[in-house]
């Protein structure tokens, strides 16, 4: 949903990821005493989002919390009751708040603090009409749960290497972690069998970088050739950094004479370099 309008202490609203700094697009992963989202909205506080509901919402539900500065208090507003709210500081738990919106026409998010803060609203679901919430549907391809899942790298003599990890994941408890080679390689596997990802439209995967920055991209192989189709956008992320790798099936691009046929992938692969350690988790299609 759309938000009808919106302040922000410093720089944009940010989705997904948290506020960072006064460039769009420059925040981590949301990551709150420790437990990291893939979703949520990051705000500056002071900060205020409005939504027009309508009376056609029943609840919101979401985690509150600081990823970096100050405490923060947070208030969810039913028109202009005070609907839930708490205060957490940085290094907290998450907080969940649950609020109820029958007939309300107007919701509003707030997050104010007396220094600095970046005030997070993680997993929030919003419940509308009588189907419940609308959530987007992902696939797990590789979660890494039970080892390594196979990761390997394409290229023999380019060097790099994976192992398990605790120290960072999105899905379950554990996360791969990668040692790059300087001038980069591809971390995957070819598949047993075809992989049929027929009604999804999107490759992701999480990463955190964990002293050197790299980059990040995503990679398939599709039909018997196994015919190398890739992304071109190469996304930095810097040392302590941490990002979503999203890259739509229309930006992967495949030789002349080669359609990408999502029912038909034959190997994953995701590409690392500088040199440093990334961890990764949750490869996933959406």
């Amino acid at each position: 949903m759309r938000a009808a309008d919106f302040s922000n202490a410093s720089g944009p609203i940010e989705l997904d990821q948290t506020n960072g700094g006064s460039a769009p697009g420059d925040g981590n992963l949301i990551t709150v005493g420790g437990h990291v989202y893939t979703r949520g909205i990051g705000t500056s506080a002071p900060s205020s989002i409005r939504y027009y509901l309508g009376g056609s919402c029943s609840s919101l539900t979401t985690d509150v919390g600081v990823s970096t500065g100050d405490a923060a208090s947070f208030t969810v507003y039913a028109d202009d009751a005070v609907a839930a709210s708490a205060t957490v500081a940085a290094g907290d738990a998450p907080q969940t708040l649950t609020a109820d919106l029958t007939g309300v026409n107007w919701l509003r998010l707030a997050a104010t603090s007396a220094g600095t803060a970046d005030a997070d609203w993680a997993a929030p679901i919003l419940t509308c009409g009588s189907g419940g919430p609308v959530q987007p549907v992902e696939r797990t391809l590789f979660s890494f749960e039970g080892g390594t899942d196979g990761f390997t790298i394409a290229n023999a003599g380019g060097g790099g290497s994976v192992e398990t990890t605790g120290a960072f994941h999105t899905d379950g408890d554990s996360g791969l972690l990668v040692h790059t080679p300087v001038n980069g390689n591809w971390f995957g596997r070819a598949l047993d069998a075809p992989l049929d990802l027929s009604g999804t439209s999107m490759l992701k995967f999480d990463m955190r970088v964990e002293t050197a920055g790299s980059v990040g991209e995503i990679a398939v192989q599709v039909g018997d050739a196994f015919t190398w189709c890739q992304g071109g956008q190469w996304t930095w992320s810097n040392p302590g950094g941490s990002k979503t790798i999203t890259r739509s099936f229309g930006d992967i691009s495949c030789p002349a004479g080669v359609t990408l046929d999502p029912s038909d992938i034959r190997a994953v692969w995701v590409y690392l370099n500088t040199g440093g350690d990334v961890s990764i988790d949750n490869v996933r299609a959406e």
